[in-house]
């Protein structure tokens, strides 16, 4: 397996249960596509997170992370700001479809669901500000709105960017489709998508735990 060393050289709190870690990759080479994802091991298990920030910041890079108390990889990250650690190259193929501003492109995500996310926002609206997007956002209340001024920005500089939350009446089947989120809401609003008469193959997920 392919590694390479980073140091964590920041965290900060996005929310009451979130942490923003910023890290600063020491390998030249290390690039990554939005939407993908990094992990490293720690206490015998692998803890894996997306990559939250554009490859434009490289080499910078941030991930946003669910405070789990007593949790491996929060202990790990929050025990590690400061000093180096190693990870897996990014992978994953949460990524955007070539012709993903064909018809649309619906972004659907759930708590820190909204981390792969904003890679794949930010690059899909400066290579095509012009494209139809919908991102609906699920969280439990208004301290849980990660990335908040950000997405709202958007919705001022981008005409045809649309910000909604929970579960709106879903647009006409057609667009191409990102959900990411914990298994259940995945599933859930797989079911609903599908009833809709979305093609699955249109559909892309990543699951969160």
């Amino acid at each position: 397996m392919s590694l390479f060393r980073a140091v964590i050289t920041d965290a900060r709190p996005l929310s009451p249960t979130a942490k923003l870690y910023t890290l600063k990759s020491l390998t030249s080479d290390f690039s990554f596509i939005p939407g993908q994802y990094t992990s490293f091991t720690v206490g015998g298990s692998v803890r894996t997170y997306s990559i939250c920030s554009s490859p434009q910041e490289l080499p910078i890079f941030e991930f946003c992370v669910r405070q789990v108390p007593n949790g491996l990889g929060t202990r790990f990250l929050n025990e590690h700001v400061g000093k180096e650690i190693e990870l897996t190259r990014p992978a994953g193929d949460f990524t955007l479809l070539e012709d993903a501003s064909a018809a649309g492109v619906w972004f659907i995500a759930a708590g820190v669901g909204i981390a792969p996310v904003r890679p794949m926002l930010r690059h899909l609206l400066a290579e095509k500000p012009d494209a139809a997007v919908l991102v609906s956002y699920k969280f439990h209340n208004e301290t849980e709105f990660l990335f908040g001024e950000e997405l709202q920005g958007l919705t001022r500089t981008h005409e045809n960017f649309k910000l909604e939350f929970g579960m709106p009446v879903p647009p006409p089947a057609g667009k191409s489709v990102y959900l990411v989120g914990p298994p259940g809401f995945v599933a859930t609003t797989m079911t609903s998508l599908l009833q809709l008469g979305y093609n699955r193959q249109a559909i892309k997920t990543d699951i969160w735990e």
